[in-house]
């Protein structure tokens, strides 16, 4: 029914014309309709048309702005939205409630946008109680660390018959996000890394997580067991807005201390993070590093997004090996640009991806490619489903590898899983199959994990 509105809407409002000075109130309200409904079809740029022409008028409605503003947030246009915001005067008549509230939750996206969560949060204030603002307005206190006012507001709607299945199930996967991510919890499982030339590897592992009074930051402990070998990370980081990071961490391996540190900022559009580390513990590159080896090095990442529907990402990493009797097994520099197309972004999510990974490395052959170029293509998705919002992340890339003594096609599906066994109990676990040439086999890995939150 809404589609077919929508249509209806554009037919009737074809014949209207943006005339040299726009004659009446009518005519405007004609456009904005068109706009809007433009805007809903995702036909952006017809609709940035005709917003841009109706912002011609200095006493075009506020309504009509805000929708244009809309229109900017949902591309991720955060800067151009807040220089619109600056410099063309808009503010609500004081006696228009209903105008206040859409106005004042407008700031609050751009001010979280920007990393203001505290002044996010003392916009919608005044209108956090409005019937339909809580699930939102609880969104914003939970960006500010005030999870006692986000409990406050989300237990409103539990079992509440004013609000409809929707509003309470939206409630619900906010109140789970929140309680996963700042609750206490623990959890313990183990990996397989079976690769037919190379051995299996079982490593075991179990983290402990506890956020610190008022949500300053989250203390940790993650324990990591290999071949009766075992590293320990004793962790402090700070937490704001769930977006950025900052990270310390004391290491310990086989009488060997190291330390790890971590920063992450994250924006409306663009993300950026570092982290060097000495003496940490290498988990993931492959089975031929089942030396238990210590690893010293930086990391840089960074992604911006131009578009909601395109994503331009990259890393940097340089990492240097050592067995932890200190011997010398090699270094690796990888570089990894990438271009990420949107197709889906509401679940089940869709996206493709094509990148090019190159390393160069020396040391030991038996352990460090010296040279490795990749071109990659790849899809993934992910789906949401239950009460609880339990999560499956599927993925498939394939690419061409070109290396010293080897080359030939890789292929990698992926299988990764979230389901919630109770409100308070997480069940995680992951497959992922390798078939390529530089570990010389097919290598499959596999991990479960029990995390409880208390």
């Amino acid at each position: 029914m809404r589609l077919l509105y929508i249509f209806s809407l554009l037919l009737f409002t074809n014949f209207v014309v943006a005339e040299e000075g726009i004659i009446n109130e009518a005519k405007i309200r004609q456009l904005a309709e068109q706009a809007w409904a433009l805007k809903n079809l995702d036909k952006n740029h017809q609709a940035e048309d005709i917003y841009l022409t109706l912002l011609e008028d200095p006493d075009l409605p506020l309504d009509i702005s805000l929708d244009y503003m809309d229109l900017l947030v949902g591309q991720l246009r955060y800067r151009e939205a807040a220089q619109f915001f600056r410099y063309r005067p808009m503010r609500p008549p004081s006696n228009d409630i209903q105008l206040n509230n859409r106005y004042a939750f407008k700031q609050a996206e751009l001010l979280v946008a920007a990393g203001k969560y505290q002044k996010a949060v003392n916009w919608i204030e005044p209108y956090k109680e409005f019937k339909g603002n809580r699930v939102y307005s609880a969104y914003f206190y939970m960006m500010a660390g005030e999870l006692d006012e986000t409990n406050r507001l989300l237990d409103h709607l539990k079992d509440n018959i004013q609000y409809t299945p929707h509003e309470q199930k939206k409630a619900n996967w906010l109140r789970m996000e929140k309680d996963r991510f700042w609750h206490r919890r623990v959890s313990a499982g183990m990996r397989i890394i079976d690769n037919p030339a190379y051995g299996q590897l079982t490593p075991i592992q179990a983290k402990f997580k506890s956020p610190i009074k008022n949500n300053w930051g989250r203390v940790g402990l993650d324990y990591y067991s290999l071949d009766s070998k075992y590293h320990l990370n004793l962790n402090l980081d700070r937490v704001i807005g769930f977006k950025d990071k900052y990270q310390l961490a004391l290491l310990y391996s086989e009488n060997q201390l190291g330390f790890k540190a971590g920063w992450k900022k994250r924006r409306g559009n663009y993300q950026i993070s570092a982290n060097a580390f000495y003496r940490d513990i290498e988990t993931e590159v492959t089975v031929l590093m089942k030396d238990f080896a210590l690893k010293d090095g930086l990391e840089i990442k960074a992604y911006y997004k131009p578009r909601n529907k395109l994503i331009l990402g990259g890393s940097y990493n340089y990492t240097r090996y050592n067995l932890p009797n200190g011997d010398y097994i090699g270094e690796i520099n990888t570089i990894h640009p990438y271009l990420v197309y949107i197709a889906k972004d509401k679940s089940p999510t869709l996206q493709h991806g094509v990148g090019w990974l190159n390393i160069t490395g020396k040391g030991d052959t038996t352990y460090i490619p010296h040279k490795f170029d990749m071109f990659y293509y790849a899809i993934s998705g992910l789906h949401y489903f239950g009460l609880n919002k339990s999560m499956i992340n599927y993925g498939l890339s394939f690419g061409y590898m070109q290396g010293e003594n080897f080359s030939g096609f890789a292929i990698t599906p992926s299988l990764k899983m979230r389901y919630s066994l109770a409100r308070d109990a997480d069940l995680l676990g992951g497959v992922e199959y390798r078939k390529d040439n530089l570990t010389g086999d097919a290598e499959t890995r596999a991990n479960l994990d029990l995390e409880w939150r208390f």
